[in-house]
């Protein structure tokens, strides 16, 4: 099953490597020949997206010989999958990973890593890579995965390296019975349209309109109106959200008050906080610290979309000049669904 794994993620490309610990090695070499998996009592990773040229120069831009030197995003040529690290460490255990997933696609490949869970989704074509506006087209699509998918957040560039199934996993914390690396599922056959996982991953702009019942103080000024109802808003929609939808709407959320940061409008202390307050206060939450990486993420993301006070002035008048007091239906947004359609998937997972 390894030999099909690697030779899915590999498809089309030129070279790939073994990289090990504590050693520090590559491994390179031609992904139509591919070498045998390193040995010893050592970690093994693979590169999960294939390369068209072995780098000449380290990370640092020194030149090196192949063994010292890693894979790097601008020598991947191709990618094959969209992949998502889950560790215990973050999740405490099996039952909160599992849980979590049921609202994603079905990962096409499932590995357990001794720590967690590797999943990818497979791709039903290459994506090639030939120009830098691609590059940054599948970079920002594997980011918004993860985001989406409530991953880890430090796992999502493309020269990424995963641990080999079949290899043991040599982290101290585990000796002596090192675990083993292991493929627990896989169905190859189960691909999906990048297009597809584009759209359903892609942030969506997340616009307030103003709640004619707020009180608003007649002594403020309108920047202290618009801060108000943005925290307001933003404090809602994580009340609001169900058990399996917390992480996305908390990242909604995040991305809201990260423009209206940028806009100057609210501080990004301020909107923290209340963040941190409002999803501390939610129930069923297992996993605070994931929580709140995602507030950084979603900040982040949001400070690249300024809501600015002459938009929201702008924009009241048009709301005000459309619906006068009314409000606008808003479409219902089915998290289940992937629940739904594979049912008893994650259960039959150790």
């Amino acid at each position: 099953m390894i030999n099909e794994l690697l030779t899915r993620l590999w498809q089309n490309g030129k070279y790939s490597y073994y990289w090990t610990t504590p050693d520090k090695l590559s491994h390179w070499f031609s992904v139509e020949t591919p070498a045998r998996c390193p040995n010893g009592n050592r970690n093994v990773y693979f590169g999960v997206n294939p390369v068209c040229s072995i780098p000449q120069v380290n990370a640092q831009g020194e030149p090196r010989p192949p063994q010292y030197v890693r894979s790097q995003n601008n020598c991947i040529n191709v990618v094959n999958c969209l992949f998502g690290e889950f560790d215990f460490k973050d999740w405490q255990n099996t039952d909160n990973i599992k849980n979590h997933l049921k609202q994603f696609p079905f990962p096409s490949m499932v590995t357990f890593s001794g720590g967690g869970y590797h999943c990818f989704w497979l791709l039903d074509s290459t994506f090639f890579i030939n120009s830098d506006e691609l590059r940054q087209r599948i970079r920002a699509i594997q980011a918004n995965w993860v985001n989406f998918t409530g991953s880890d957040g430090q796992s999502k560039d493309l020269a990424r390296v995963l641990r080999v199934p079949g290899t043991k996993n040599y982290k101290e914390c585990y000796a002596p019975n090192f675990p083993t690396v292991e493929i627990i599922k896989a169905k190859y056959d189960l691909t999906y349209l990048l297009d597809d996982l584009d759209e359903m991953s892609r942030p969506e702009p997340v616009e307030v309109e103003p709640l004619p019942d707020i009180p608003v103080n007649p002594i403020c000024d309108d920047v202290e109106r618009y801060r108000a109802l943005a925290l307001k808003s933003a404090c809602e929609i994580i009340r609001k959200a169900l058990d399996g939808e917390k992480h996305n709407t908390l990242l909604r959320a995040a991305r809201l008050l990260g423009g209206y940061i940028a806009g100057g409008i609210v501080t990004e202390a301020e909107a923290t906080r209340a963040l941190e307050l409002e999803i501390e206060h939610k129930a069923n939450v297992c996993n605070l610290k994931a929580a709140y990486r995602t507030i950084q993420d979603g900040i982040k993301y949001g400070l690249g979309y300024p809501i600015t006070l002459e938009d929201k002035l702008q924009e009241r008048e048009q709301f005000q000049r459309q619906n006068g007091n009314g409000t606008k239906e808003q479409p219902v947004n089915d998290r289940l669904y992937w629940a739904r359609q594979y049912e008893g998937f994650w259960e039959k997972v150790r």
